[in-house]
């Protein structure tokens, strides 16, 4: 790659965020932060770079739902991440993580970790999202939530779930079947955040 047409993406760039407060731009974010960190295990004092994601719900930029865009400041000092919409964000979110860090989307399941790297260096070239071509996208019925509702990782329960919600996202899903009673308490309260984190959760009767 020509020096000077690449964003450097290291363990210490940070993250910012520009828009309404949402609790899902957090919960994700923090998984971007989980991912930096397994992957930039140590500073390496190079320059620090920001990563700005910026929620414009009056769409200045003309996107599509659940789009996003990607583009650099001249210096390269600032990678932009736009989005009009909650779930657009979040799916940059993990674009970022499978496709500059390397994290698998079913890092989890597979017991994948992504491998150590120094640093990154992104082209310096704008991106722009593809539109899905179906607007409501089941990826899976998760049919074995009795078994995974007894399966702990680290005494947690509630992150087997976290971790079911977040694979089906790094798909671009957008549409999920917990299980067949949405009373059962075990995955009801996940269920209902993921809900509100913009996924469309329906059920499947028994």
């Amino acid at each position: 790659m020509i020096e000077g047409t690449s964003f450097l993406f290291n363990k210490e760039t940070c993250f910012e965020y520009d828009g309404p407060k949402l609790e899902s731009i957090e919960y994700f974010l923090n998984v971007l932060i989980r991912d930096k960190n397994k992957v930039f295990r140590a500073e390496t004092g190079e320059e620090q770079t920001t990563i700005l994601f910026k929620l414009n719900e009056k769409n200045h930029d003309n996107l599509n739902e659940e789009q996003f865009s990607i583009q650099f400041s001249d210096d390269l000092s600032q990678m932009s991440v736009i989005s009009a919409d909650e779930l657009g964000i979040i799916y940059a979110i993990l674009h970022i993580s499978e496709a500059y860090l390397g994290v698998d989307k079913f890092w989890f399941w597979n017991d994948c970790e992504p491998p150590p790297k120094a640093n990154v260096k992104i082209r310096a070239v704008p991106y722009l999202s593809e539109v899905a071509k179906v607007r409501f996208r089941e990826i899976w019925f998760i049919n074995d939530e009795v078994l995974i509702s007894t399966w702990k990782y680290q005494q947690s329960n509630t992150y087997v779930w976290e971790m079911a919600f977040e694979a089906l996202l790094r798909c671009n899903g957008n549409m999920v079947i917990p299980g067949t009673d949405i009373k059962n308490p075990i995955y009801k309260d996940i269920a209902r955040k993921m809900g509100n984190f913009g996924l469309h959760i329906t059920m499947q009767s028994p």
